[in-house]
């Protein structure tokens, strides 16, 4: 534990894991290892390893300080009316380093510890991810006659004891194998458009599945951006790659598109809602299952930072949750947590990038798995 001074001039004990990075590992490896369930929470941490900015480095750009623009002011749909070629330069440059960054080994490693959960219960001759995704199949019905809901083009989706709750928008959970079905992305997906005015043109954030009704629509799979790297706009013109200019139109009407994210001071993004509500009847039914005493769920919280907390307090909420659950927090400045009395075990914190600390887990675990079979 460490004494912290807060703004309030307060002192607040903030507790730190004391044990090493490889001792810590080595517990996480342990809890991961006796899992019957694991959700993986990732923020932009997560991505840094692949290679793709922080909070505070993305406007950290030479064109932006020269306009004295910083990241929340520019992360804003109000530039689409002021000034559509600094919305696009910016979110051009983000689109296209998400589409030409290639996602980091360690969502390799974890599809692994993804599949060794499933093939434990394999080798046990343990139904329980079968049952788990009946009683999933379930919760998700449930929901769907509760909105009265009868879209033909709603399907079961196949869903086990994993998933994936993230605040990136660059798509690299499911560009790097992870089923779409496994993935909560809270803010959004820059593959996925809308039109700038929704409100007053299909009204898609009305529309429960937008996406498959074509009120959403996904961006051509090799198209890109032409930022001027030196002023980081976009100019448009006529000419069309891929079928979209380098100032996308809504199909619709014919006006400004722009990606279905969360923005900051956003009140025009039309969310994509099936995953939300995928999530929710998958931590329905998790909750079910753990706060019962049946089994026990790992919560791996990877490069979530303070600046946006909505990852972290996700986390820790389900964490005071009854039962047999270990929240393991990855963060190089901020792995600390304030309070642990609320948790139903003790939480691991690993001050350590993510890349660095799946490897690490992962070395522990296949050592473990030779020498204390499960």
């Amino acid at each position: 534990w460490v004494l912290q001074s807060n703004t309030s001039h307060l002192s607040t004990f903030v507790y730190m894991d004391q044990h090493s990075f490889e001792e810590s590992c080595a517990r996480a490896a342990i809890a991961i290892r006796k899992a019957d369930i694991f959700l993986l929470c990732t923020g932009a941490g997560f991505s840094a390893d692949s290679g793709l900015s922080v909070f505070k480095d993305i406007a950290n750009i030479e064109a932006y300080h020269k306009r004295n623009i910083t990241y929340p002011e520019l992360c804003c749909p109000i530039w689409l009316d002021k000034d559509p070629e600094l919305f696009y330069g910016f979110f051009g440059k983000c689109f296209n380093d998400y589409r030409e960054t290639k996602p980091h080994r360690g969502y390799q490693i974890i599809q692994e510890w993804r599949q060794s959960i499933l093939d434990k219960q394999y080798e046990t001759e343990d139904t329980f991810s079968t049952e788990f995704n009946n009683k999933f199949t379930e919760a998700w019905n449930e929901f769907i006659r509760s909105k009265e809901l009868d879209d033909e083009s709603f399907y079961n989706p196949k869903t086990g004891p994993f998933f994936i709750f993230t605040s990136n928008v660059d798509g690299h959970a499911v560009a790097s194998g992870f089923l779409e079905d496994e993935v909560y992305e809270i803010h959004g997906c820059s593959n996925i458009w809308q039109c700038k005015d929704d409100y007053f043109c299909v009204k898609a954030d009305d529309c429960f599945n937008a996406l498959n009704k074509g009120l959403l629509w996904r961006a051509p799979k090799d198209f890109r951006f032409d930022v001027d790297t030196e002023t980081m706009l976009v100019h448009d013109s006529e000419e069309e790659k891929e079928g979209w200019r380098q100032h996308p139109r809504c199909p619709h009407c014919g006006g400004l598109s722009r990606p279905s994210t969360y923005m900051f001071g956003d009140m025009w993004w039309a969310d994509h809602k099936p995953p939300r509500e995928r999530y929710l009847a998958w931590e329905k039914v998790v909750l079910d299952y753990v706060q019962s005493g049946n089994k026990k769920l790992v919560i791996l919280e990877v490069g979530c930072g303070t600046n946006i907390e909505t990852v972290r307090s996700h986390t820790e909420t389900l964490a005071e949750g009854n039962g047999d659950i270990t929240l393991i927090r990855v963060n190089p400045d901020e792995a600390q947590f304030q309070d642990t009395s609320k948790f139903s075990n003790q939480p691991i914190s690993i001050s350590s990038t993510g890349l660095a600390t799946i490897m690490e887990i992962d070395k522990n675990i296949k050592a473990q798995s030779k020498t204390t079979p499960e």
